[in-house]
């Protein structure tokens, strides 16, 4: 794989950075544009500080201190900044002038080049020492595991003997200038078409891991402020018309009772719960390099296999290996896992990388007005995604270089002709998550109040025969609030004992009906282990739920309730996939969950915050279409159709916390989801406790 060369700059280093998640205050900027830092580089240093302990999401001069780059300036230089920085907080911000740079960078028009380096005096070869990040033992052999895996994953994927053949970045626009037959005019034009690929969300962490506030300095005061004015700057959120939004549902709740007699019809149904998909019994796992390897092969085998039975393309799909050995140009096509994504030259082309078991070829998507639609989708594409792609081999025999013109990408998505049958059934399903019991900010009065409803106890004659139709209950995951999970957890904690949480959720749960099945998944705050897939909940912890008969399962899950097949996920990627792509925000689960069923998996990219464990099997591939698709984790209510599926995320039963306050999270409390059918289609709506 050929690796960036040019170094990056300033806009380059922040952007990606906030992708991430990561706000950096501005000496630690101008320390990182000291590096002459590089694609890799950057990519390594995120890896790296995301395995510190006291690291928050800000990206300060201390945690720089932790990574190989103290090494780089010396720490005498380091104590100075943080001198000069105490001088600036006294006289008042003077990073103005930073801020203003930095929109004007994110102002630049589209001719600018991406890779464009820095100045000559910040272009000075600086080599960089490596030193052991300052981590426990047990997170040094995380960071060595990770960096083994990530630079060796594509070797094991090829064979010794395979035909290996590169293309340098900058013969790119030499082969686009040879390549008249597909080249359009307008790539030379004086005003290319600009890239779409914006920030259009403020960067967050992980809501869950909700500890205490602590007084933030003021260089984690600026880096927030530089943040919001870059995500701030034009960054409108673009509608997505491929999601069917539901009408608002909600249904307000009358805090009344005893209209009518409660006479539930779901009473007269027999339980029809058949487990299609738990990873509990199936996660044994080394560790070892094979094991990400044989993981790796099997997401791919599996998602190859999903595009192999929705497309057929053009021509024959050949292996990668066949591709770098073909003697001349022509039509392709092929199925690939993308390895990287970059923008490159003044006009704002897309290069991919690709490779499959066999080898490594790169493809371009122009940005030309022929090629629009397929450009805009590709702020959609992400590392780790398995997709088939269309085009034009270009074979140059002379430079021993080729690279494939994309004309058209395919996820594994949902087949237009996919028309899963619904069955006909008076009966409904409701669904809750993050209820967060032992928590100072679990909302009981809400909870008891749901309960109430469920039994009919609450609400008009239209709300208590919609309760009566509840069949099922599906807890998405954290309902405990768990101990230990983040620092100070204990001084936001009613019940600080685990066993005693489960016992108060096993005397809340005992007054719902026994007629109504309760199904049960872990989330991130429950005893279970934090890489995906889990495992469901240990009997030791949860026996008081198993007695009630609550089934039990891991995380994910698909189930088939009464014919409805049901995923079940917690949603811990929800917020990568918000930080990674373009427009998706907390506040519309919805849209992360589209991307769920686009790319066919439930954390696409490898090694971001979400942890995935090397298991025999890919337990996160949807391998069947579902006809509801459930999660939770971002405290917010999402709902919408996507092909068919409906995607519900059903909110929570916790007050805002002081963590999410710190990151704009509004919560949606009491607001549990009911899924029916009518007309042969699978209905929403959302039962208000609070109004």
């Amino acid at each position: 794989m050929v690796e960036e060369q040019d170094i990056l700059n300033k806009r380059q280093i922040l952007l990606r950075l906030l992708g991430a998640g990561i706000n950096i205050t501005p000496n630690s900027l101008d320390l990182l544009l000291n590096a002459n830092l590089k694609n890799k580089d950057l990519e390594e240093l995120i890896r790296e500080i995301s395995f510190l302990s006291n690291f928050k999401s800000h990206l300060t001069l201390d945690i720089l201190n932790q990574t190989k780059y103290s090494k780089l300036v010396g720490a005498d230089v380091i104590k100075e900044n943080v001198k000069e920085n105490i001088k600036e907080d006294t006289a008042g911000d003077t990073n103005e002038d930073s801020k203003e740079e930095l929109k004007e960078d994110l102002k630049e028009n589209s001719n600018k080049d991406l890779h464009e380096g820095r100045s000559s005096k910040n272009k000075e070869e600086r080599k960089l020492k490596s030193s052991t990040p300052i981590v426990p033992k047990q997170k040094q052999e995380q960071i060595k595991s990770e960096k083994h895996i990530s630079n060796k994953r594509k070797q094991q994927m090829k064979p010794k003997n395979r035909a290996v053949v590169s293309l340098e970045s900058e013969s790119i626009n030499e082969l686009l200038s040879t390549n008249e037959e597909y080249v359009d005019t307008q790539t030379t034009e004086k005003n290319p078409q600009k890239s779409d690929q914006k920030l259009n969300g403020k960067p967050s962490g992980n809501i869950e891991g909700q500890g205490s506030i602590s007084q933030f300095d003021r260089d984690i005061a600026k880096a927030d402020r530089l943040a919001s004015d870059v995500l701030d700057d034009g960054m409108m959120q673009e509608e997505d018309e491929e999601i069917e939004l539901i009408p608002d549902s909600r249904l307000k709740l009358q805090d009344v009772g005893g209209l009518t007699e409660f006479n539930p019809i779901a009473k007269d149904y027999a339980k029809q719960i058949e487990v299609l998909k738990d990873p509990t019994q199936n996660l044994y796992t080394e560790g070892s390099t094979k094991d990400f390897y044989d993981v790796t092969i099997d997401k791919f085998n599996r998602l190859k296999d999903i595009i192999e039975k929705s497309y057929t393309p053009s021509n024959n799909l050949l292996p990668i290996r066949k591709l770098n050995l073909l003697p001349n140009s022509k039509e392709v096509a092929f199925i690939g896992m993308v390895t990287n994504k970059s923008v490159i030259g003044r006009n704002r082309h897309i290069k991919i990388f690709l490779d499959d078991p066999t080898g490594e070829i790169q493809a371009l998507v122009r940005n030309v007005s022929e090629n629009n639609n397929l450009y805009k989708k590709m702020k959609y594409l992400l590392q780790d995604q398995v997709v088939l792609i269309e085009g034009y081999l270009k074979v140059d025999s002379k430079r021993k270089s080729r690279i494939v013109f994309i004309n058209d990408l395919k996820w594994p998505d949902i087949s237009e002709s996919h028309r899963e049958s619904i069955p006909d059934i008076p009966l409904s399903i409701a669904f809750i998550s993050d209820i967060h019991l032992g928590s100072t900010n679990f909302e009981e009065k809400l909870f008891l109040k749901f309960i109430k409803y469920i039994r009919g106890e609450v609400g008009n004659e239209k709300t208590q025969k919609q309760a009566g139709s509840i069949k099922y209950l599906v807890i998405c995951g954290d309902l405990v609030d768990g101990i230990g999970v983040y620092p100070s957890q204990e001084s936001e904690l009613t019940i600080t004992d685990i066993y005693k949480q489960y016992n108060y959720a096993a005397k809340l749960l005992s007054n719902i009906p026994d007629y109504i099945n309760i199904i049960y998944i872990p989330g991130n705050h429950e005893p279970v282990r934090n890489a995906l897939p889990t495992p469901s909940v240990d009997k030791k912890y949860c026996q008081p739920l198993l007695d009630l008969g609550i089934t039990n399962v891991g995380n994910p899950s698909v189930l088939n309730l009464h014919g409805i097949k049901t995923a079940v996920f917690h949603g811990d990627s929800i917020i990568d996939l918000n930080t990674s792509i373009p427009g998706l925000s907390n506040e519309h689960p919805e849209l992360a969950m589209k991307e769920y069923l686009r790319c066919r998996h439930l954390v696409p990219s490898y090694g971001v915050k979400t942890g995935i464990a090397p298991t025999g099997r890919d337990w996160l591939v949807l391998d069947d279409v579902p006809h509801i698709l459930d999660t939770g984790h971002v405290h917010i209510n999402g709902l919408g159709y996507y092909k068919g599926v409906l995607m519900v995320n059903s909110g929570c039963f916790q007050s805002q916390t002081n963590y999410m306050k710190t990151l704009g999270i509004t919560p949606t409390p009491g607001r549990p989801v009911i899924a029916d059918v009518k007309n042969k289609k699978i209905n929403a709506t959302e039962i208000d406790l609070v109004g």
